[in-house]
């Protein structure tokens, strides 16, 4: 993730981990379905570009201090999601990353963002616009993080998904990240898709 990029990040821990490690990064912007806590390391290293609708969002998600410092925040633009989830608005944007976690990915490239099981933890929510607008954006890139590895022992990346449904289709194949490494599913294969 480079210097004047435009961020989105879904909820959980991972995109959270993720932002709080770029504070190096100066000239970011963030256009997302939701802001949460995850934007205060970000506005405490001074990392946000200073500039109105720096700040782009549909929703203000987290603690009171978090609420409180957006409160005044003359960068923040609550916008429609037309807006924020538009794949016309999305698309235009220059260096657009989408951070989204799974909780498993099947080597064909399809993601379950969804179930633990038989237990629904999340909803897809934006994941699909968002992936799809940063795969169009100039620059951008479409990211999906997952742990090789459950705190369970088992993996996470399985021959076949087994939730019930799929969140993301092998047809939008990110770029895959876990903690042994990253691949772009997109221009492979299905043999190549697991086989990375």
């Amino acid at each position: 993730i480079e210097d004047g990029s435009c961020l989105q990040a879904g909820i959980g821990r991972l995109p959270g981990a993720i932002m709080a490690s770029l504070v190096a990064r100066r000239d970011l912007s963030i256009h997302s379905g939701l802001i949460g806590d995850w934007i205060l390391p970000l506005l405490d290293a001074g990392c946000v570009r200073d500039q109105p609708r720096a700040l782009t969002s549909g929703v203000i998600l987290g603690s009171h201090n978090m609420q409180a410092r957006l409160a005044g925040e003359s960068r923040l633009s609550l916008v429609p999601i037309a807006q924020t989830h538009g794949a016309a608005h999305l698309s235009a944007i220059t260096r657009f990353v989408s951070l989204n976690a799974a909780l498993e990915v099947d080597l064909a490239g399809q993601i379950n963002c969804e179930f633990a099981g038989d237990r629904v933890l999340a909803g897809v929510g934006g994941a699909v616009d968002f992936l799809r607008g940063a795969r169009l954006s100039p620059g951008g890139k479409p990211i999906v993080m997952v742990q090789a590895v459950g705190k369970d022992g088992r993996s996470r990346i399985i021959p076949r998904l087994s939730a019930p449904s799929v969140s993301i289709a092998r047809s939008d194949a990110p770029i895959l990240v876990s903690e042994f490494g990253a691949i772009d599913l997109a221009p492979l294969d299905a043999k190549a898709r697991a086989l990375a």
